[in-house]
């Protein structure tokens, strides 16, 4: 209790010592703010993108791997549970890059071992490891990329637009009675949008999947085998 009381008071004065500054400050400086704002921003936004696309686009193409790697093990007896048209339809997965349809497969082949009765300590890298353990975590994994993405995005561009208004406005901001609100807020709103985004891209570059960090298969493994 004393930690967060301490904490908001140095909040509240570091705000009102941020207000008392913006009361004297020029045109020419606010002006300054709201360009630059969008310009470092848009920079920031432009290297998202780019990460965000090339992560994406690279998981994407781990998770139709995985299709070519069933269709590579059809001569084994635990995969001749897959009939023609199923095979054929991996096949065609596979060409269009469809990760939705490979995973149909592995679902498939999933609870065909379950059905059996077989469990994943008895079977540590099979069927529920091949689609629970390493495609649909994976799945999870790329599925919080793209939304938390469009998230920042979205914060980033609102924040953008109103540095724009703010921009043009910037007499009417300075004769305002108000202009000290004005400008803390888009100012909270670019320091937050260029820390999420600067945290989105550390994730995209640093978040490892199973398929790509051989520890972490090695415990899931192990996970499995000691498994009840």
């Amino acid at each position: 209790m004393v930690i967060n009381k301490i904490a908001q008071s140095s909040i509240l004065n570091s705000l009102t010592c941020l207000k008392i500054h913006l009361m004297d400050i020029s045109t020419d400086t606010l002006h300054y703010l709201f360009s630059a704002i969008p310009q470092t921003l848009g920079a920031v936004l432009a290297v998202l993108i780019a990460i965000v696309f090339f992560r994406i686009n690279r998981i994407q193409k781990i998770l139709v791997g995985e299709g070519q790697a069933v269709l590579g093990r059809l001569d084994q007896q635990a995969y001749k549970v897959l009939a023609k048209w199923q095979v054929k339809r991996l096949e065609e997965a596979v060409f269009r890059d469809n990760e939705k349809e490979v995973k149909e497969i592995l679902k498939f082949l999933n609870d065909k071992e379950v059905e059996e009765g077989i469990t994943k300590k008895q079977r540590p890298r099979g069927f529920q490891y091949l689609y629970h353990d390493r495609f649909c975590n994976t799945e999870q994994y790329l599925n919080r990329i793209k939304t938390l993405s469009f998230i920042v995005a979205l914060i980033t561009m609102i924040t953008i637009i109103a540095s724009l208004i703010a921009l043009a406005s910037t007499y009417c901001i300075q004769t305002s009675i108000h202009k000290e609100c004005i400008a803390i807020c888009i100012l909270v709103f670019a320091v937050a949008s260029l820390i999420l985004t600067l945290v989105l891209i550390g994730y995209c570059l640093l978040r490892r999947t199973i398929y790509e960090d051989l520890d972490l298969r090695d415990k899931v493994v192990e996970k499995n085998i000691n498994s009840e």
